[in-house]
């Protein structure tokens, strides 16, 4: 059995969790997890990834990266990293999504090393103009911002998606689907059709798609 410490943080009584299951293959596992809590110390302690497993379960413990529990997130994200007013990341899980049964752990253990490239991305300004801060309602995002925004996410996509075909995880994600079978053009394009989707980016549509059509 492992522990996984509480953190003072913005969850209050998070993850002071004995598993009552050790570490094991995530192929087409069955979330046997009740809570939230549950999941998200399963995914963490278990996930195959030590920047996961390790790294980031370190920082959790210490206190230097929160948790957060969520409730309007994209309805396919369960996981979403950003920095909170004080400067410190976050990692928010959507409650509701790490409960659903559809949902397979292999996906969430994806979704949160998805996530965590948007943290190695903030650690090393790879995208200069990303704060990762939540911005205010009505924020208007220029043009710029929207491109380099895309411009990330292609990239955490990259890394994502080549890290659950190491894994040989398939068949659990549409997205993931279109990059590794359609190639990376038809995925960019799919991208930025949903960010053009979103009133917030809608206005800079032809800008998405000029960037999507000559991604590299």
């Amino acid at each position: 059995m492992s522990t996984l410490k509480k953190q003072k943080g913005l969850w209050g009584i998070v993850l002071l969790i004995t598993l009552l299951i050790g570490v094991q293959s995530v192929t087409a596992q069955v979330k046997t997890q009740k809570t939230p809590e549950e999941i998200v110390a399963h995914i963490i302690e278990n996930h195959p990834s030590e920047k996961i497993s390790r790294d980031f379960r370190a920082m959790v413990e210490a206190g230097t990266f929160l948790l957060n529990k969520q409730t309007d997130n994209d309805p396919n994200m369960a996981a979403t990293f950003f920095i909170n007013a004080d400067g410190k990341p976050v990692m928010g899980f959507a409650q509701s999504i790490l409960l659903r049964s559809d949902i397979r752990m292999e996906r969430l253990m994806v979704f949160l090393y998805h996530e965590y490239r948007h943290y190695e991305q903030w650690c090393d300004n790879l995208f200069p103009g990303i704060t990762h801060e939540i911005k205010p309602d009505g924020y208007y995002y220029s043009e710029q911002e929207v491109v380099t925004l895309f411009r990330g996410e292609m990239d955490a996509y990259r890394v994502s998606n080549g890290f659950a075909a190491e894994q040989g995880w398939t068949g659990f994600d549409a997205g993931c689907e279109i990059y590794n079978y359609q190639g990376r053009l038809a995925f960019a394009l799919d991208l930025a059709e949903k960010m053009s989707s979103l009133s917030k980016f809608a206005p800079h549509r032809k800008a998405l798609l000029k960037v999507a059509q000559t991604y590299e």
